[in-house]
């Protein structure tokens, strides 16, 4: 008889008590492994960046090893800062160093696990490899992070950056590897030699739950969810909200996200005279997540480049068409019945996209479109596919 799943996940970045949302559906898709019968634990060193560092920070994180059971999953972090923020190789050395003592800690605990998934190969996988040779316990990465598929996964080119070799050989020894995306895929699949399956992200289809019916639509509300960063081309939106406003004054735009670009989004905004239609939530709970998408009409994001695209997914669940750009993630999600995509940074066609949606919202019916997500992106969907690697695993280690 084959012996119970152990699954130890690796995250290369997790939840954090001083920010509760990074991360946040590495978290959902563990407890959703716990809660199909997964023994599931979780070790994560936690390298925060020093330029947040503070008095109160300093006192809560001084690199010590805490062991707790965090809604049902037992978990092991190191409270810790990034020391050498200008050495790429010595992050990674710190990196491996702290999860190789999580894993003894781990491990004097609650015993060996069967297998190890490592998410994102920076520093998890890479640290995944390490702790695998070691163990001699199988393990799989799955990819998430945008800087691979970019080629460029510490703002250098890969083909030249040192972490090409240590990359390349995480990935080559894997047991499997998952991306999030079929962009990401043709990425890690050019930088090995070896296949790559895609294994998209999932939604809890109980959460995010389809907005009531509703007979008004005026005035139609746009909904965004996304860091306020670069890579999510907010200028290109506002401009092009900008444009589709003044042909109909009837739209609105509700922007949710933090980010250190906030203000000059807000001063953007001013200058195109779309202030009074744009609306900056903030950082939103997960709770607030779900009521801004049941009151908008549609969502949209234009981002530069995604892996997947988590909100998007979330969105079609609630109902919602999306608008999305040709980034990468996208493609993999929205098709014909479900919403439009446009090119990436392509300001008249966003523009026409944001103006045809309102003509084309009625066509589109808000069952349809949580049906078919839910069957291709749903909770019970992915998780089923990942208990079965890992019984696979152990059945041909």
């Amino acid at each position: 008889m084959m012996k119970p799943v152990h699954a130890l996940w690796i995250p290369s970045w997790y939840c954090l008590e001083e920010d509760p949302i990074k991360g946040i559906f590495f978290k959902e898709q563990a407890q959703a492994l716990r809660q199909a019968g997964i023994n599931i634990g979780v070790i994560y060193p936690e390298i925060r960046p020093l330029r947040h560092l503070t008095l109160s920070l300093g006192l809560k994180n001084h690199f010590q090893t805490s062991f707790k059971d965090e809604a049902g999953i037992p978990t092991v972090r190191m409270h810790g800062w990034n020391l050498f923020p200008c050495w790429g190789k010595r992050q990674m050395q710190a990196w491996i160093a702290a999860a190789m003592k999580l894993m003894e800690y781990y491990v004097a605990r609650r015993g060996l696990p069967t297998v190890i998934h490592a998410h994102s190969v920076l520093w998890g996988g890479i640290c995944a490899e390490a702790i695998a040779q070691k163990y001699q316990i199988p393990y799989i990465i799955t990819e998430h992070f945008t800087g691979i598929q970019q080629q460029a996964p510490l703002g250098e080119d890969l083909k030249t950056c040192w972490s090409r070799a240590y990359l390349r050989m995480a990935y080559q020894n894997a047991h499997q590897v998952f991306a999030v995306g079929s962009a990401l895929k043709q990425a890690i699949e050019s930088l090995t030699d070896r296949e790559v399956v895609v294994m998209p992200n999932f939604f809890d289809e109980v959460f995010f739950q389809l907005k009531p019916a509703s007979s008004t639509k005026e005035p139609f509300r746009y909904l965004c969810l996304a860091q306020l960063s670069d890579t999510k081309n907010y200028p290109l939106l506002l401009r092009a909200f900008q444009k589709a406003y003044k042909q109909n004054s009837q739209l609105v735009l509700e922007i949710g996200g933090s980010g250190k670009i906030r203000g000059q989004l807000e001063k953007l905004s001013a200058s195109l005279g779309i202030a009074p239609a744009v609306h900056f939530l903030g950082g939103l709970s997960r709770g607030e997540v779900a009521a801004a998408m049941q009151r908008a009409h549609a969502f949209v994001l234009a981002s530069r480049i995604e892996t997947f695209g988590v909100v998007l997914i979330e969105a079609l669940a609630t109902g919602l068409p999306v608008i999305a750009t040709r980034c990468g993630g996208p493609e993999d999600i929205v098709h014909g019945k479900n919403g439009m995509l446009v090119p990436s940074n392509d300001e008249e066609a966003l523009t026409q996209a944001l103006l045809e949606m309102p003509k084309q919202y009625d066509h589109y019916d808000p069952k349809l479109l949580r049906a078919d997500v839910i069957e291709r992106f749903g909770k019970k969907t992915i998780t089923k596919k990942i208990i079965h690697t890992y019984q696979s695993l152990q059945a041909n280690p």
